[in-house]
């Protein structure tokens, strides 16, 4: 897939969902107006869009609690090792 063509499916599938900017949608239907593979593939998405909502219908996610956050610093063994009890030299 092109470039220009992930772009431009980015942007089918925000207008699907309804998230596109009002300047973006109105330059995108004008471009459905005349291209009919794009309007069968705005058509394609609603109906994937249809299936996956009916599918889920009813469900809830899963619940779990959070995970517990561990500094990245906790894990490296030199802090380990700088803060283990040394003996002191005699002097």
């Amino acid at each position: 897939m092109k470039r220009s063509d992930s772009q431009l499916e980015h942007i089918l599938h925000a207008y699907v969902d309804g998230e596109l900017a009002d300047p973006e949608k109105r330059r995108l239907l004008v471009r459905m107006e005349n291209d009919q593979s794009l309007r069968q593939r705005v058509c394609e998405l609603r109906a994937t869009k249809e299936w996956i909502k009916f599918a889920f219908e009813g469900e809830t996610a899963p619940t779990r609690p959070a995970p517990i956050e561990r500094s990245p610093l906790h894990d490296m063994p030199m802090l380990r090792v700088a803060a283990k009890q040394w003996p002191c030299p005699s002097r």
